[in-house]
């Protein structure tokens, strides 16, 4: 179980069966773009559903790149751009990706 979330009810819906994916999908969202200090959250529930596979893959890896970028961990977040080039050539996040390659060595 995951520490306890500002939104207990979302918490109590990412056990259940029918709804606990899309539950755990928002939480993720919610902890890279509105917590902004917990991208370790994010990246537990990132890469889970990366793990699951299906139509959220690409976006979950490029979410998850983006949790490190914010954690200014740069090194793992070009690493894991090397893995979307490779799942994803022309992908959605393609460009921003790119960019990510560009900034990111010189924000140190």
């Amino acid at each position: 179980m995951l520490e306890a979330v500002p939104w207990p009810e979302l918490e109590r819906l990412t056990s259940d069966s029918n709804l606990g994916r899309d539950a755990r999908w928002h939480l993720a969202n919610i902890a890279l773009t509105k917590l902004r200090d917990d991208p370790a959250r994010a990246r537990v529930l990132f890469s889970r559903e990366m793990k699951l596979g299906g139509p959220r893959k690409e976006e979950a890896l490029f979410s998850l790149i983006r949790t490190h970028v914010k954690g200014d961990n740069y090194a793992e977040a070009l690493r894991l751009a090397d893995t979307y080039d490779r799942a994803y050539p022309r992908g959605t996040y393609a460009e921003r990706i790119a960019y990510y390659r560009g900034w990111l060595p010189y924000d140190e």
